[in-house]
């Protein structure tokens, strides 16, 4: 009990202290692991205890309902994940939950300060045009004109874009978070933890109707253009385009650990990944793994590799 009441009081005092510098989102972020942690380890009442300091800190650091809520509920960011490694969930079904959880969060939270959070945005662009304008004056005036053309449109369309954008982050993130505690706890306390792994993770198939209805939504707000359509449409898109880059890095992981290129390949493999652009290829090998599975067909190629060694 000692423990666990020196480890609230470190967590509380750690997210005060990062509130009154301004590192709000860091503080709150400290509870969600301690969060797993308990609740995997079958104790529940602690977990919530430490969902409840979070509330308090935000308090005292804040003083502001909403700010008390809005950390309750980022703490409790850590209750999908460790429901999915406490009740063997499939790995993309953890992440498919406490991603969605984190996302709704988050983009309603940028959502009820709309106005605000666009201002921000453009302020943060003309921060970087600013110094990209700075760079003109340089030798690589052509380089730095072109980067400044597109941070001019990025700052011109940022409300088209910068919800979706938002899930990028918090997929990785999660994915990276679920992989670490997982192994952890698994080596720590023995838990069995999720079923599959990252690399073996594969997105729905029905969620290819929800990119040909973004598809949709493109077409018609290009034939009959409206800034409301526009910020769903472009939105969305980036969002299901997160998703489907984080299954084609998934799919590279599994090639590379099924085939086992040697090391001198792997230049060649990071070249062209380089040249195409990383993340148009990763997304259009996820999107096209709904049909093909690429990761059957890797298998096949692994047989018939170890079949010719023999």
């Amino acid at each position: 009990m000692l423990t666990y009441v020196l480890i609230a009081a470190a967590l509380f005092l750690g997210c005060v202290g990062a509130s009154l510098v301004s590192l709000n989102l860091l503080g709150a972020a400290l509870f969600p692991i301690p969060v797993v942690v308990y609740w995997v380890r079958g104790r529940p009442g602690r977990a919530i205890g430490l969902v409840a300091a979070a509330g308090l800190a935000a308090l005292v650091s804040m003083g502001t309902w909403g700010a008390v809520l809005y950390y309750i509920l980022l703490a409790a960011i850590g209750f999908p994940l460790g429901l999915g490694i406490a009740r063997h969930w499939t790995y993309a079904r953890t992440v498919t939950v406490a991603a969605g959880f984190a996302y709704v969060l988050v983009a309603g939270n940028l959502l009820l300060a709309w106005p605000d959070w666009v201002a921000q945005g453009g302020a943060m662009y003309d921060l970087w045009i600013a110094e990209l304008q700075q760079q003109q004056a340089g030798t690589d005036r052509e380089y730095a004109s072109a980067l400044v053309q597109n941070a001019t449109w990025l700052k011109d369309h940022w409300p088209e874009l910068g919800l979706g954008l938002m899930l990028w982050p918090i997929l990785v993130e999660t994915c990276l978070g679920l992989s670490l505690l997982s192994a952890w706890l698994r080596r720590r306390f023995g838990a069995e933890g999720v079923r599959g792994s990252f690399r073996s993770m594969r997105t729905s198939e029905w969620l290819v109707w929800a990119a040909i209805g973004v598809a949709v939504l493109g077409l018609i707000d290009y034939r009959w253009p409206g800034t409301a359509l526009r910020v769903v449409s472009w939105n969305a898109g980036l969002a299901l385009a997160s998703i489907y880059w984080l299954n084609g890095f998934s799919i590279l992981v599994y090639a590379l650990d099924a085939l086992r290129p040697h090391v001198l390949l792997y230049v060649p493999i990071v070249a062209v990944l380089v040249w195409f652009g990383i993340h148009p290829v990763l997304c259009f090998v996820g999107f096209f793994d709904t049909w093909s599975n690429f990761r059957k067909m890797l298998d096949g190629l692994a047989a018939a590799r170890k079949k010719m060694s023999e």
